[in-house]
């Protein structure tokens, strides 16, 4: 509805922490989790507005593990699919799988990834969203500075 407040309700089940397994960054920790948002906006301007604000109001630095090199939060619409994860973990085997991912391309709004530069002291941040015809843009909320990779 026109007007309406977007507020988001977080999964209890899936914030996960793993390890990079290759690449420059192997061996490093990085968390990901996964919200869920009702009444959730549809214009572009409206959705990274949303997702801005979600950012500055719950992943401030202390919210960041420090010993980590990325944190990630992906955020999905809830609808009758995405709303089985409020109270169901990922399901990868068996007949009826179920993962939460599996829906990012049709129910996802975007993602907020927050990666540590190279000097271990600053933070980088990105926001990726889904614009209406379903493309995927990003926008860099702040850079690293003289970081040399």
């Amino acid at each position: 509805m026109p007007g309406e407040e977007s507020y988001v309700c977080k999964f209890r089940k899936t914030q996960r922490r793993r390890f990079f397994d290759r690449g420059d960054r192997e061996g490093e920790k990085f968390i990901y989790k996964s919200i869920l948002v009702e009444n959730a906006p549809h214009g572009d301007k409206e959705i990274l507005d949303m997702l801005i604000k979600y950012k500055n109001q719950n992943l401030k630095d202390a919210a960041i593990n420090k010993d980590a090199y990325s944190f990630t939060v992906f955020l999905y619409e809830k609808n009758n699919s995405t709303s089985y994860f409020i109270e169901n973990a990922d399901d990868p085997g068996g007949l009826t799988s179920q993962v939460l991912q599996d829906y990012y391309s049709k129910n996802g709004i975007g993602e907020i990834t927050i990666d540590k530069c190279g000097n271990d002291k600053d933070w980088t941040a990105k926001i990726s969203y889904f614009d209406m015809q379903r493309n995927l843009k990003d926008t860099i909320l702040y850079n690293c500075k003289n970081d040399k990779k």
